[in-house]
């Protein structure tokens, strides 16, 4: 197994900097993201999976991710920080793909019963620049 290549958040900046600079668009970075965080999710043998997303693109990242666990066959709800207004551009668009799929999507308010019959909860809330 090729082990995960470990950087500092001053690199992880500057990958995303230079990615932007070269032409991926922040749509596109968002979407990789979300699709890898769904592949490595499937590593574990969890079928309930819970979303926390933050209103910025490390939001839309857990969003993209979500829509492709719906699309694998898992059972996904998303638990929105924020009122879904407030998310970013990019993030809405994802937000906007998932809920077409009908994924159960709440704002955070009292979830702690979708928290607890979780069997992997996901962090779409902090970003590496924290």
């Amino acid at each position: 197994m090729i082990p995960f290549p470990m950087v500092t958040t001053k690199q992880m900046a500057k990958v995303d900097q230079l990615a932007v600079e070269n032409g991926l668009l922040i749509m596109q970075m968002m979407e990789y993201a979300g699709l890898n965080t769904a592949r490595f999710v499937q590593k574990f043998e969890k079928k309930k999976i819970l979303i926390l997303a933050g209103k910025g693109n490390n939001g839309g990242d857990g969003i993209a991710a979500a829509r492709h666990l719906h699309n694998w066959g898992y059972e996904v709800k998303v638990i929105l920080a924020e009122d879904p207004e407030e998310l970013s551009e990019t993030s809405k668009h994802h937000y906007n793909l998932i809920k077409k799929l009908k994924t159960p999507i709440k704002t955070w308010k009292n979830q702690e019963e979708w928290i607890k019959e979780s069997e992997l909860i996901i962090d779409g809330l902090l970003a590496y620049n924290i």
